[in-house]
C-alpha cells in the first residue's frame, strides 16, 4: 500500500493499519486549533482569526480597520491606548470554508507522517526481538554442538583408555598364569 511518499510492503512493514476514526479525531483537533488561534494580518496561517495592530491614531486606525471591514472581516475584539489599536478580526465564511480543506489535507499529511514513523518504530523493535531470539537459538544450538563434541571426545578417551590398559592388563595376566 502506498500513501503519497510512504511506502509499505519493501522496506517497512505496516504493523499499524489506516485507522479513519484516528484521523478523524486528528482533523477535529486541527479544527480547534483553527478555531481558537490568532494569527498576524500578513501572516498566510490557517487560523479563523487574525491580529491587526495599529500604531497611529484612532482616527486613522479606523479608517484602515474599515477597509478590512469592507472586505468581509468582521471585529471579534478591540482594544485602543493612545496611538495603539488592536483588534482580533474573525474571518469571512468563505475564506473560512476554502481553509478547511487544506486544514484537512495537513491533518491527513500529519496522520500518514505519524503513522509511517510508528511503523518504523514497531519494526525496528520487532527486528531487534527477531535477532535476539536468533542470537539465542544460534548460542543454544552452539552449547548443544560443543556438548555434544565434548561427549565425543571423552566417549573416544574413555575407549582409548579401555583399549590401551584392558589389552596390557589381559596380556599381564597370561604371562602371570603361564609361569
Amino acid at each position: 500500500m502506498t500513501t503519497n511518499r510512504y511506502e509499505y510492503g519493501n522496506k517497512v512493514v505496516e504493523f499499524f493499519k489506516h485507522d479513519a476514526d484516528e484521523l478523524q479525531k486528528l482533523i477535529d483537533k486541527a479544527e480547534g486549533r483553527y478555531y481558537s488561534r490568532s494569527e498576524g494580518l500578513h501572516w498566510r496561517g490557517l487560523a479563523a482569526y487574525i491580529d491587526v495592530t495599529f500604531e497611529k491614531p484612532l482616527k486613522e486606525s479606523l479608517v484602515e480597520l474599515q477597509v478590512l471591514i469592507q472586505k468581509g472581516y468582521t471585529v471579534h475584539r478591540a482594544d485602543y491606548k493612545p496611538l495603539f489599536f488592536t483588534c482580533t478580526l474573525r474571518k469571512t465564511d468563505e475564506m473560512i470554508a476554502a481553509e478547511l480543506p487544506k486544514l484537512t489535507e495537513m491533518a491527513s499529511a500529519e496522520y500518514d507522517e505519524l503513522r509511517y514513523a510508528s511503523n518504523i518504530s514497531e519494526m525496528q523493535k520487532q527486528m531487534e526481538f527477531t535477532i535476539a531470539r536468533r542470537a539465542r537459538e544460534q548460542a543454544e544450538a552452539k552449547a548443544a554442538a560443543e556438548a555434544k563434541h565434548k561427549a565425543d571426545e571423552e566417549a573416544f578417551a574413555l575407549a582409548d583408555l579401555l583399549k590401551a590398559y584392558t589389552s596390557k592388563s589381559k596380556t599381564k595376566e597370561k604371562q602371570d598364569v603361564a609361569a
